[in-house]
Formats: C-alpha cells, structure tokens, sequence
C-alpha cells in the first residue's frame, strides 16, 4: 500500500493498492474508504488503474488529522486502515467552485467566482502541437473556465483521431466496441489534460455524456453507471472540476428527465469533492428544479432568459450554447463578432454567465476553436475577457433589477449599478438614485473602453449619451458621500484595453 501522510485542505489524498488484475476489475471489483476527523465524515469511492493498480482517491474539507478505513469485495484490499494529516491551503488553492446565493459563485474558501468560459469539446484528443497552442491561448485570455467532452465525439467536422490516442473502451474480438471494458490509460490521459488546465487557473467543466459520443448509445443504465462511477472516482477529488451529467439530452431517444435526476444524484452521492453539477438542455428538455442540480446550464440564443430562470428556480443560470462567432453553415455557428459580444453583455447585465464561442473553420484541415481548440481566430476572445474584468471590478451581490425594464440593469441600491444597452441607440438615460453621490463611467463594449463622466451625480440626472450601440453605464456611489455640493470634478481621462 502506498499512502501520502499529509495533505493541503482541497487537495487530492490518495490511496494506492495491489489488487486482483483478472477478467474485469473496473465491473467486478468494488472498492470504497470511509475517512473521519472529528465528527466530519466523507466517503470515496476506488477506481482500477490497471495492471492490478487501485486507487482511492479523497478531498478532505477541513484540517487536522483523518483517519480511514477501506471496503471492498476483494479481500486484499477490504479493511486497510491509515491515517493523515490535512494541512491549510497554499498558494492558489481556494478548493472547488461552489454555488453562493441564487445568482453567484464562489470558491470554497470564499473568494468571488465569475465564470468566463469557453467550449473547447476536444482539444483534449488532439496532437500535441495543437494542445499546447490551446493551453497558451487559454492562458492568454480571459477565460476561466473551458467545457469538454470526457469522450470522444462523432460527426461533422471533427476529424479523424490523431495517431496513438487511446480509445476509452475496449474491444470485442470482432472489432465491436465493449463499453464495459474502461481503458485506463484514456482517462488517465483526460487527466492530464485536466490538470494543465488547473495550472492555468481554468476550470474544466466535464461533459459525461453526448448523444453523438463514442459508446453512448450502447450503455445500459448498468454501463452508464459504471462508467459514470469511474470518472466521478478518478477525477471527484480535482479542486478544478464540474459535471455536466449529459449535453443535448434530448438527443437521447426514449429518455425522460428522470433518467437524468438519476445521474445526477449518483454524482452527488459519489462525489466527495461536492462539485457543480448539471445538465446542459434546451428549455423544457430537463427538470432545472432536480434538488440534484446545482444550478441551471442553458442550451439557447436568447440570452435575456437567465434572469427569467434565476427567478422561477432560485440558481445561478450559465448559458453555454447562446451561438458562435464563426463562418459555417448554421445559423447558431455564423454570428457576427458584435453579436456574440452582445449576447455576453446582455446575459451577465441580467445575471447569468454566457460562454463565448468561436466556430471559423480553418483552411488547413476544417478545425475549429470550439472543437479542436488552437487559438481563436475572431474578436470576441478579447472582449470577453474585458468583460470579465468589468464585472469583477463591480461590488459582490450584484442582482438583475426587473424594474428596469428597457435596459438590462444589474445592481446594489444605493451602491452601485450597471446598465446595459445593447442595439438601443438612446439619446440620453435618467436615473433617480438613494441619497449620495455618485460618479458615471460611460462604457463602450466593442471598442473596450471605460470613459469616466465629468463631475458627480445626485439624486435625479440626466446622462447624455452619444448615438451608438452596445454601450453601458456604470454608476458608483462615492465612499461616504452624502448628499450636497459636488467637491470636484473627475478627470475625464478615457481608460481602454486594445484588442
């Protein structure tokens, strides 16, 4: 046996155990460990490795010292028993992203989260030039977050698999594929690639299943749940990771949203890491309300229901497939640059979080960012990332204002607030706010600029605004200022990012 002693609290605790290598371990074999501080509790449940290789992998939530206790229905590995110790976090380890309140995320440790995501499915199966031009290009952006397909994926555009990337199942005799035969050395690859995103500082959001996936349709819930139970057991005690159950559930013919529930509350009991959990669906196809699901991830172009969600189910709303700035031949996959800025900028104005996707089919070969990543090709990357920056210079609680109905508004009362725009040309915005004074940044969107107004603001004023799309306001409170005289004016200096 082959244990760690210490560590850090929201690291990775890992067992590694002998055991029986004959017929089919990952179906046969059942392993878990029970782990105890104090009145803390925690189960993990174990994976095969190969080569009679077990591993049982845990998150511990808090410090001080865990003892353990193995179960299984071999008897070489039932039984082990151990202990270590957890120590404080270091460095940038802030533990998993969880939910807070009805509209937000946060780390575990309490730091504000504001996902900026991208859809990268396969980046991970490409060959290695093309890996680590995705990973510089992530690191250059703004992106914080990236969705991928934990298996391999089929149809147009994809391409064929580069040379010496294993598959994720193994093979009849005559050449059919054995979804019950997991390949350890696929997934230990995924989790390699998982890895080189959390040194990013990227979360990885895992899609298990796709109804145009490799395998998926030939698993019995039996398979499924097999499979689902590998990957929640190798990866559930990575800090950097979310579930996404399944993509486009309605490709799946005959199942019901309860078929998804289900899964998702596999995942929730298997998981000792406690991370995000979803399904990505169309509106109608899932039950957004699943106790199971942490919060809601939209299939949709229209961005201006995710404060329509958040209201009726009480979760933070993420919208992964409002469309893609690119050049094919589908409507949701050929929007302009200005329009894909425009559906990032209205979803966050009321409240929810909109992936930026890119879908320029290269000259050499037909890849594209949002499949085979690379590096983006269009305008929208770097917006996205002045975005991200605007909202996380804003106060923490920021809410959808419903009041406000011509203009998209997110706010704090009497603090601060952030309207946004979008196609309205308007000539000129008023505004009645609490007693104070404040000052007004004038944003333009497309050219990433923040303009700070001349002077400050009281009670009810009129903002005049020049003739032109996708512009915000933001309009902040000043520090302990209370209603009188203006004191001086600001600088009227303009502030800007250049693509």
């Amino acid at each position: 046996m082959n244990v760690q002693s210490k560590v850090e609290r929201w690291g990775l605790f890992e067992l590694k155990l002998r055991g029986p290598s004959e017929g089919n371990p990952c179906e046969e074999v059942c392993l878990s460990a029970g782990f105890t501080s104090g009145s803390r509790y925690g189960e993990a449940v174990g994976f095969y490795d190969g080569d009679g290789t077990y591993r049982i992998r845990f998150m511990p939530q808090e410090e001080g010292t865990w003892t353990y206790r193995t179960q299984s229905s071999a008897p070489e590995l039932d039984g082990l028993t151990g202990q270590f110790v957890c120590a404080g976090p270091s460095g940038e380890n802030r533990g998993p992203v969880r939910t807070r309140g009805e509209a937000h995320f946060a780390y575990a440790d309490g730091t504000r989260f504001i996902p900026v995501g991208t859809v990268c499915s396969q980046w991970h199966l490409q060959d290695g030039e093309r890996r680590a031009a995705t990973l510089e290009a992530l690191r250059a952006s703004g992106f914080n977050k990236v969705q991928m397909s934990v298996l391999p994926l089929s149809g147009e555009l994809l391409g064929e698999q580069p040379e010496g990337v294993p598959e994720p199942f193994g093979r009849h005799p005559d050449g059919r594929l054995d979804v019950r035969l997991l390949q350890p050395e696929y997934f230990r690859m995924l989790e390699e690639r998982i890895n080189e995103l959390t040194a990013c500082g990227i979360e990885a959001e895992l899609v298990l299943l796709h109804p145009g996936a490799l395998g998926a349709e030939d698993m019995s819930t039996k398979d499924e749940e097999r499979y689902v139970r590998h990957c929640i057991a190798r990866f559930g005690a990575c800090a950097g990771v979310w579930w996404s159950a399944v993509e486009e559930p309605e490709g799946f013919a005959g199942r019901t949203p309860g078929d998804w529930n289900r899964l998702l509350r596999l995942i929730a009991e298997l998981d000792c890491g406690g991370h995000l959990r979803s399904v990505r669906s169309r509106p109608g196809a899932s039950d957004f309300g699943s106790p199971w699901a942490t919060h809601i991830s939209l299939d949709t172009p229209d961005v201006k229901a995710a404060s329509d969600y958040t209201r009726a189910y009480g979760k933070p709303v993420l919208i992964d497939s409002a469309g893609s700035e690119g050049n094919l031949d589908r409507p949701e996959a050929s929007l302009t640059p200005e329009e894909m800025v425009s559906r990032l900028w209205e979803g966050a104005a009321r409240g929810g979080f909109v992936s930026c996707g890119e879908a320029y089919e290269e000259a050499d070969g037909g890849r594209i960012w949002r499949t085979h990543g690379g590096k983006p090709q269009g305008k929208s990357a770097a917006r996205a990332a002045f975005l991200r920056r605007m909202l996380e210079e804003l106060p923490d609680g920021m809410r959808y204002n419903s009041d406000r109905y011509d203009a998209a508004t997110l706010e704090v009362r009497g603090e601060c607030y952030l309207q946004y725009f979008g196609p309205h040309r308007f000539a000129f915005r008023g505004f009645e706010l609490p007693e104070g004074r404040y000052t007004v940044d004038l944003i333009d969107t497309w050219q990433m600029t923040v303009e700070p107004l001349p002077g400050e603001y009281e009670g009810r004023f009129r903002i005049d605004l020049p003739v032109k799309e996708n512009l915000a306001l933001r309009i902040r409170r000043l520090p302990g200022a209370l209603s009188g005289p203006a004191e001086e004016e600001r600088d009227g200096t303009t502030e800007s990012i250049q693509a």
